[in-house]
């Protein structure tokens, strides 16, 4: 028996559960997954295939057996909803058993119903993006955020783990902790679709500049995860170069207001990043003086 699994299943036994005989010999964790929009398809798909995990995926109106069966119930159901389904699936739970919500923006008191039920309670946060409607994302080696109580961490090391993700446990709950996620997910398609208008504005193809600003950012990526940050900074301004960002600031004002804007509100933040990555103070003030001009 896998040792995460051996935590959660005695988990359960500790917690006097009676209802199901001796769970805790059980190899394989039972998961319920509620909620059918992008989150729940993508987690379901990935965890299926595990011979260790029995899933299962229902809508927020679940039979209470299967809520009665489950070792592990995950709630990937829109952030306004989750403390009535909570609310709804409670009286139901075995005592014992582990509760995971998805939102990243709540945290874990959303599921106090199940926590008064003896469950334990947390958040399971996939740092990923969730755009496609049709198509969900790969999981392998992204990371999903965790925080609740240790049962409740264990079992959600385990569902990442089988999902090919790594698991990160930290404060989920404050709010400044979405922000910086959705500053970055956010943040790069904005830029993206700055740099391929600009692209296009020169007479590039759209759907080919598109591709190709993404390959640039997964390039980035890979980067960030190779190098870690700042050291994964390159360009202008890591070196140093006035000289160039003038001219690319030149060019910009050439080809539109908005692009010039972009860069300039941007670069100050580049100057910042460079900075912790070792530019010199004296190259640094001349690059930000270039932006003022």
């Amino acid at each position: 028996m896998a040792p995460e699994s051996r935590s959660i299943l005695e988990h359960r036994k500790e917690s006097g559960q009676a209802d199901r005989p001796t769970p805790w010999v059980q190899t394989v964790m039972n998961l319920l997954i509620v909620g059918r929009g992008k989150v729940g398809r993508t987690l379901g798909r990935a965890l299926r295939k595990r011979p260790d995990l029995n899933v299962s995926t229902a809508g927020r109106q679940v039979p209470a057996v299967r809520v009665r069966q489950a070792d592990v119930v995950v709630l990937a159901v829109p952030d306004q909803g989750i403390r009535s389904v909570a609310e709804a699936l409670a009286p139901h739970l075995s005592r014992g058993s582990v509760v995971l919500h998805c939102a990243g923006a709540r945290d874990p008191d959303e599921l106090e119903a199940c926590a008064a039920q003896g469950a334990a309670t947390g958040v399971m946060h996939p740092l990923v993006s969730f755009a496609d409607p049709r198509r969900g994302p790969a999981l392998a080696e992204t990371t999903f955020t965790v925080s609740g109580d240790d049962a409740a961490i264990r079992a959600a090391r385990q569902v990442a783990k089988a999902c090919g993700a790594r698991a990160l446990v930290g404060p989920i709950s404050d709010p400044a902790y979405h922000a910086a996620a959705a500053l970055v997910a956010n943040g790069a398609v904005a830029l993206a679709h700055t740099g391929v208008l600009a692209l296009v504005r020169l007479g590039f193809e759209r759907r080919k500049s598109e591709r190709g600003i993404a390959g640039l950012l997964r390039s980035v990526a890979d980067n960030i995860d190779t190098l870690g940050v700042p050291t994964a900074l390159t360009g202008p301004i890591a070196r140093g170069d006035a000289g160039t960002v003038q001219r690319h600031r030149a060019a910009l004002r050439r080809i539109g207001p908005r692009f010039l804007a972009t860069y300039d509100r941007l670069s100050p933040v580049i100057v910042e990043c460079a900075r912790a990555a070792g530019l010199s103070s004296r190259k640094a003030a001349t690059v930000l003086r270039t932006l003022e001009d």
